[in-house]
């Protein structure tokens, strides 16, 4: 698939990972589209994972061995996959997107955020609770974008155990900065009403996305 075929949101993802990258993990990798950018690109190896029997069997089917790149086909529980039996094969991106905000956290928590990895990550929704997360783990914020795509937002974000500044709990200047932020904050300040009624846990948030009327 040519990245004129891409959507925006993958995209984004392809254009995030960075330049050192040695070896690609596509995490819940769906059809590999992210994965299959980088088949003819020079980094050492890919990894396609992901636990349903029939991605994992087309993947086989489609994936030729002609490429530049090496790479494997893992059918796998990411929650509970041993990553220390796959040797590091050089400067590693981790790439988790497109599933809930609780399964992200139950992976991100199965690897050892000691290993200095790149991680790219997107919740479909409640990403508020990833970056709870993210900032109780002690990652760091490297890059952040959003992205509308069918009417729908995406938060998508690049962090690092070491490298990179704070995370902002609803995101910073970076994140913001889309054309499309008004809107989106419009809709979180909404989301974080109704959630403020029911639970006064919702209250500090709120009232970060009321202090970010300004953009």
């Amino acid at each position: 698939m040519s990245q004129l075929n891409l959507s925006q949101r993958i995209q984004s993802i392809v254009k995030l990972v960075p330049k050192e990258t040695q070896e690609l993990w596509d995490i819940c990798c769906d059809h590999g589209i992210i994965g299959k950018q980088f088949l003819n690109r020079e980094l050492k190896h890919i990894y396609f994972l992901d636990q349903v029997p029939s991605i994992i069997k087309n993947l086989r089917q489609t994936l030729e061995d002609s490429y530049i790149t090496s790479f494997d086909i893992l059918l796998d529980d990411a929650r509970k996959i041993n990553w220390y039996k796959y040797k590091k094969k050089g400067v590693s991106t981790k790439i988790i997107v497109g599933i809930g905000a609780d399964l992200l956290i139950d992976i991100l928590s199965q690897i050892d955020s000691h290993q200095k990895d790149y991680f790219i990550v997107s919740a479909h929704q409640n990403s508020y609770k990833l970056r709870q997360y993210l900032i109780k783990s002690d990652y760091k914020l490297i890059n952040e974008i959003l992205i509308e795509e069918s009417g729908r937002f995406y938060e998508i974000l690049l962090v690092h155990p070491q490298l990179g500044e704070s995370i902002n709990l609803v995101g910073g200047d970076k994140l913001w900065a889309n054309k499309n932020s008004k809107k989106y904050l419009i809709k979180q300040i909404e989301l974080f009403k109704i959630k403020a009624k029911y639970s006064a846990d919702y209250d500090h948030i709120l009232k970060k996305y009321l202090s970010l009327k300004d953009y």
